[in-house]
């Protein structure tokens, strides 16, 4: 198979940018895994705990000030505890509300179901505590019994007392027929303290169901057993103390007024079943808190797992990064090695080659072990070198076949010289004769010529 540099190159840096790609690749993954792992620790998990967090400090607030509420008997402050109340329970409500758009897990949204009961029925027995609360029958009767009552208690005293004085003057001044009148009115005025205390021992036992009972039925007889007072006053009343005497009924009926208004109010008992209320409150908001714990507990669990999970993918990223990094060098570094070995072994039988044929060798022959482009110079260097062996060898041979040649020319020269020198000496001897020959004629025309004459 034949593997030329630039396939060996294109396989080197196709397997590096590869393993470059698909280190990107996995990064990228991990990375948008790691973001929505992220994104669920931030915007879920952290958000929900927070969130969870902000309605325990609600739920606290609202206990504190349901508590405060039933403590105070100032109405202002009650109102305003309610206030507070209300924007804690608002504050509840849009809590649970942000965590049922927010939460993922089905445990949680379980329990967010269990939790919206419970604050429901925690959010009807705070109101029952505040409609109570804001009876402030305590305070309310208490305010009644010390001002109408005691406003007209003091007018029944003052009434009953210029009565009394004013028949115990006629009993003084010898009007025995005045003392039955004297002793009726002493007795009803100590009659009317007695139900006046006895109505002031209700307000007092209001925290005290059974006995406020007992006490309220003793005063309710009591001011029925004094409606036949004032009558019979009026039948053994002199004349002359009967204007006394209506001024004192007057008196007593607007006491007796007061005192039912009083009596009608602490019956009510609403600190009473305000504080009972409180216990019910108390134990719902109990409910309430434990499965607001719960949730937080199981958020805070699920926000570790997330913790965990994000660390875990970020080592198992890192180190299959880390893998194909050093993968990517150890690949490239084998690469780099094996193709500067494989060229420089190459090049370097090609120099050889090079070197042996400028030193005159040209029985020297490269070996290329690889199958590339310097195989391709190392056979046309071999090639080259057969070559030039043929042709030295046809100059060889030529050279040879000239010296022959020239041996022979000198041979035929020397045989040319020889054969002209005997040439020459003939022409000598031809040269010769014919000057002879000359002279012959020569002779021969002077001969002729001395003839003729």
């Amino acid at each position: 198979m034949r593997l030329t540099i630039k396939a060996k190159l294109t396989a080197v840096f196709g397997a590096i940018v590869l393993m470059s790609g698909v280190s990107m690749f996995i990064a990228l993954q991990d990375l948008d895994k790691l973001n929505q792992s992220l994104n669920t620790i931030v915007n879920v998990r952290a958000a929900n705990t927070l969130t969870l967090q902000q309605m325990e400090t609600r739920l606290e607030s609202l206990g504190s000030r349901t508590r405060q509420m039933i403590l105070t008997d100032d109405p202002d402050r009650i109102e305003e505890f309610a206030a507070g109340i209300a924007d804690d329970e608002a504050a509840l409500d849009a809590g649970y509300k942000a965590l049922e758009a927010n939460v993922l897990d089905e445990q949680v949204r379980a329990d967010l179901g269990t939790f919206s009961k419970t604050l429901a029925t925690y959010h009807d027995t705070i109101g029952k505590v505040h409609d109570l609360a804001a009876l402030n029958t305590d305070t309310a009767a208490l305010a009644v019994t010390t001002t109408e009552g005691s406003a007209a208690l003091g007018q029944v005293e003052a009434a009953m007392t210029a009565l009394t004085t004013a028949l115990a003057a006629r009993v003084g001044a010898g009007d025995l027929s005045a003392f039955p009148a004297f002793k009726a009115a002493s007795e009803a005025f100590m009659t009317i303290t007695d139900a006046f205390r006895q109505q002031r021992n209700v307000l007092l036992a209001s925290s005290l169901p059974a006995k406020q009972d007992e006490w309220y039925n003793d005063y309710t007889t009591g001011i029925e057993s004094l409606k036949t007072l004032f009558p019979t006053l009026e039948r053994i009343v002199p004349a002359s103390e009967v204007g006394l005497l209506g001024a004192a009924r007057e008196a007593y009926d607007a006491l007796v007024v007061a005192m039912d208004k009083a009596v009608a109010i602490s019956i009510q008992r609403g600190d009473y079943n305000a504080m009972l209320a409180l216990d019910v409150a108390s134990e719902a908001g109990l409910a309430v808190k434990t499965s607001l714990v719960g949730m937080m507990e199981r958020i805070k669990a699920l926000l570790n797992a997330a913790d965990d999970e994000a660390r875990q993918l970020y080592e198992e990223s890192m180190l299959v990064l880390l893998s194909l990094l050093i993968g990517s060098v150890v690949v490239a570094a084998l690469a780099a090695v094996w193709m500067i070995v494989s060229i420089s072994r190459s090049l370097a039988a090609a120099l050889g080659l090079a070197n042996a044929v400028a030193g005159g060798d040209l029985s020297a022959v490269a070996v290329a072990k690889s199958n590339d482009e310097i195989k391709d110079v190392i056979d046309a260097l071999n090639k080259m070198t057969g070559k030039l062996r043929e042709v030295v060898s046809e100059v060889t041979a030529a050279a040879r076949h000239v010296a022959s040649g020239s041996q022979e020319l000198s041979a035929t020269a020397e045989q040319l010289s020889q054969g002209a020198t005997e040439q020459a000496s003939s022409t000598e001897e031809a040269s010769a004769s014919m000057e002879e020959m000359a002279a012959t004629i020569k002779q021969s025309a002077d001969n002729a010529n001395q003839t003729e004459k």
